[in-house]
C-alpha cells in the first residue's frame, strides 16, 4: 500500500513498538528475512492502543511487555488499494520486553535480537517512508 502523509486526523489505526529487553538488545520482525522493522499491527474489535501493543508483540515478536511509554503519531494517506484515500494513523511507543521461545504463528517469520547500538544500519522497510518513520521512532526512543 503506497501512502503520503496527510493533514487530517481521523482514529488510530494501529500500534508499533521500539521494543527493548533488559539488556539494551533491540527486538526486530520481519516477514521475509530481508528487510526488518517494529512489530505493528491494527487493532482487532475495541482494542485500544495499548492493547493493541501488547497483544502483536506477543503475536509477532514472543515477547511480553512489561513497561510501555506513547512515543507519539504518525498519519499517511492511503493512495491505492482498497483503503484508499483513507488516513491512517498509527501509535508508536517505546516497550520494555522479557523475549519468550520464538514460534512463528502468523504472518511474521523471523525474529532478531541486536543490540541497540546497530538499530540504525539494520532496520529497513520496503517502504522508504516506513523506514524514515522507524528510524524517527527509534531516535524518540532514545535508541539512536
Amino acid at each position: 500500500m503506497g501512502c503520503v502523509l496527510a493533514s487530517q486526523h481521523r482514529e488510530t489505526h494501529g500500534a508499533a513498538g521500539v521494543c527493548l529487553t533488559h539488556p539494551g538488545e533491540l527486538v526486530l520482525i520481519s516477514h521475509e528475512g530481508d528487510h526488518w522493522g517494529l512489530p505493528a499491527a491494527r487493532p482487532e474489535g475495541n482494542e485500544q492502543p495499548e492493547e493493541t501493543l501488547v497483544r502483536e508483540i506477543l503475536e509477532e515478536a514472543c515477547a511480553l511487555v512489561t513497561g510501555y511509554r506513547l512515543l507519539g503519531f504518525s498519519r499517511s494517506l492511503c493512495i491505492e488499494g482498497h483503503e484508499r484515500g483513507l488516513v491512517l494513523v498509527q501509535s508508536y511507543w517505546r516497550a520494555e520486553v522479557m523475549v519468550q521461545p520464538y514460534e512463528p504463528r502468523f504472518e511474521v517469520r523471523h525474529r532478531r535480537l541486536i543490540p541497540a547500538a546497530q538499530a540504525l544500519n539494520v532496520v529497513r522497510d520496503p517502504d522508504r517512508a516506513g523506514t524514515r518513520v522507524a528510524l524517527r521512532a527509534l531516535r524518540e526512543a532514545g535508541i539512536c
